[in-house]
């Protein structure tokens, strides 16, 4: 009767370490997730293509390892909207759609933030809110513009 109380007690601790484990597999995922740059919709998910009319939650991490403790750092971000033009061989031409010949850019939205890394703890997030008003394909930049703090 020992022996088999002895192997229900291994069987359940067995069950419960790999659970655990799982557990903070997955709640490691999604720190890991809330510290990313990029652009997400209400529930935190990341966005690749946002919808015209909704607003999303865009933010900036910031990392110790790239910036200069009491540093005083601009933190922003630019979105291009990409023009395509449809590929036509000529006017003539009775051939199907074949695909688009040339692009280019317009700046639609641009914003910063001025951050002093002395008042927060690494990692810094930088959060902004966007939405789009037209369709269309958006390339998007962030950038860090970091001035190093001046010895006394």
């Amino acid at each position: 009767m020992g022996n088999f109380v002895i192997l229900i007690l291994i069987i359940g601790l067995s069950v419960v370490f790999p659970l655990s484990a799982l557990a903070y597999h997955e709640e490691s995922e999604q720190l890991e997730t809330s510290q990313m740059t990029g652009i997400f919709n209400s529930k935190m998910n990341m966005i690749q293509f946002p919808l015209v009319g909704q607003e999303y939650h865009l933010q900036v991490v910031l990392r110790e390892e790239s910036q200069y403790e009491n540093s005083t750092v601009n933190v922003g971000y630019g979105f291009n909207l990409v023009d395509r033009i449809p590929n036509k061989l000529s006017h003539d031409s009775v051939k199907p759609f074949m695909g688009f010949e040339s692009t280019h850019s317009t700046s639609v939205t641009r914003d910063s933030k001025t951050i002093y890394t002395s008042q927060y703890e690494f990692p810094i997030i930088v959060n902004f809110t966007v939405s789009f008003e037209k369709p269309g394909v958006y390339h998007y930049s962030f950038f860090e513009n970091t001035t190093e703090p001046r010895g006394s």
